[in-house]
């Protein structure tokens, strides 16, 4: 497994909330009561909820059940251009790429809640966001002809394709190392396999001595904590050397680590403590490229979550 590293130096400026966005004129419809009659009669909230069904991200979603209708005319002219490029790249069988993906304001964003260094899992899924918005950004240039308010609504982003596939290089989608992700690390996991493999024969050696010189009151080798232990006779103790690690219930039988086994498990020990070590390093240096990154690909998000409230309009027209 890769742990969460529990020890890190590392900080990034948190980025802040949402890009702003051009929006309405203040002035909702729904400030005054007869508003607010008019929008429980038309079911308002209840079309929203079904125009949000369309959303690929949760936050778009979100967005879109927060809305109001708005008496701003310029910007509702702007809104419904839009609104009808995407409209006609959808019908005339165009398709923008952006799937669901980790919200990235909970992860390194404003609404992080954890201030230590990411673990496997979270980064993972940032690579997973990442991907997708590289795929949005790709499908959108590749038909930046027939989507130029959508192409000028993303003017000046990074592409997150870079970062996604060192992320994707150093973990598995689990969130866990890959051997490939240093020079090092898949050689010391190797030899971590290899002191385990020599902990379980020296153990087995062990039973063998102790069973044929009729020390031993058990046939297999038995597991106390994280060592293999020899159950011996209570009155054989002193004929094998060792640490004991636990007593049966009747007192007859004593779980004896031998001392050949405590010297072979330390050197497993000091092989694991390796590759942890390690996949510490990694995933600091990962923290560090992802916290570079952070205010760009919060940005990104921010915009794909507004473009993709607006798709879920489209959709939810042609519905």
């Amino acid at each position: 497994s890769s742990p969460r590293p529990s020890v890190c130096a590392i900080s990034w400026p948190r980025p802040p909330g949402p890009t702003p966005m051009p929006g309405p004129e203040p002035g909702s419809l729904f400030a005054s009561p007869e508003g607010r009659r008019a929008g429980r009669l038309l079911e308002f909230s209840a079309v929203l909820e079904l125009v949000a069904g369309q959303c690929a991200l949760g936050r778009a979603a979100d967005l879109l059940r927060g809305e109001e209708p708005v008496n701003d005319a310029e910007w509702l002219r702007r809104q419904w251009l839009w609104f009808e490029e995407l409209r006609r790249f959808s019908e005339t069988g165009g398709e923008i790429e952006l799937g669901s993906c980790a919200d990235l304001h909970q992860l390194i964003g404003d609404e992080r809640s954890d201030s230590g260094p990411l673990g496997g899992e979270e980064l993972a899924a940032i690579a997973g966001a990442a991907t997708t918005l590289a795929e949005m950004l790709r499908s959108v240039h590749a038909a930046a002809d027939r989507l130029p308010l959508t192409g000028k609504h993303l003017r000046g982003v990074v592409d997150p394709r870079p970062l996604a596939d060192r992320l994707h290089a150093a973990l598995e989608p689990s969130g866990q190392v890959r051997d490939s992700a240093s020079p090092a690390l898949g050689r010391l996991r190797r030899d971590q396999a290899a002191a385990e493999s020599r902990v379980r024969d020296v153990a087995r050696r062990e039973m063998q001595r102790a069973r044929d010189a009729g020390y031993s009151s058990g046939d297999e080798l038995v597991l106390r904590g994280d060592r293999l232990c020899v159950p011996v006779r209570s009155g054989s103790r002193a004929d094998v050397g060792g640490i004991i690690h636990d007593r049966s219930s009747t007192g007859h039988t004593l779980f004896i680590e031998p001392t050949r086994v405590v010297e072979a498990g330390n050197a497993f020990v000091e092989a694991r403590l390796a590759v942890l070590e390690e996949e510490r390093r990694i995933l600091i240096d990962l923290n560090r490229e992802v916290g570079f990154r952070a205010p760009e690909l919060v940005d990104l998000f921010d915009r794909a979550v507004v473009l993709d409230a607006m798709r879920a309009r489209v959709r939810f027209a042609k519905q």
